[in-house]
């Protein structure tokens, strides 16, 4: 399982830094943190064993659409070929995520309607 934290108010990102040193062993294969006015969220990314390479994609994984949105994600969903076709979002690295900011994107907080069979920790800004 991937780490994930989050800082709200004033946060310092040295403590979130630090936060995510211990928990390092949680994602050897990336890392990021994504900071917007009063928010700090950070991931260390741990890939499944069927997932593939990030590709150089940054975490928290970001919109394409709305650059202040962000989100840090681990879970799987039993729907996600179904949602994808539906809302036409590629296969490839962290596609989950993508899925994610498209149907918040559309639904806001609605956006868990639509999940099915789905089990994760997901922070989004």
């Amino acid at each position: 399982m991937s780490g994930l934290a989050a800082a709200y108010g004033k946060p310092k990102q040295s403590a979130v830094e630090a936060m995510m040193r211990s928990i390092a062993h949680r994602g050897p294969h990336a890392s990021g943190i994504y900071e917007s006015d009063r928010i700090i969220l950070a991931q260390n990314y741990l890939r499944a064993d069927n997932a593939s390479d990030t590709d150089g994609i940054a975490i928290p994984v970001r919109s394409p659409h709305n650059p202040n949105l962000a989100i840090c994600y681990d879970g799987q969903m039993g729907n996600w070929s179904e949602l994808a076709s539906i809302h036409q979002v590629p296969d490839g690295p962290f596609r989950e995520e993508r899925l994610l900011l498209n149907l918040y994107e559309k639904y806001g907080e609605g956006m868990l309607d639509y999940l099915d069979d789905a089990i994760f920790a997901v922070l989004l800004i």
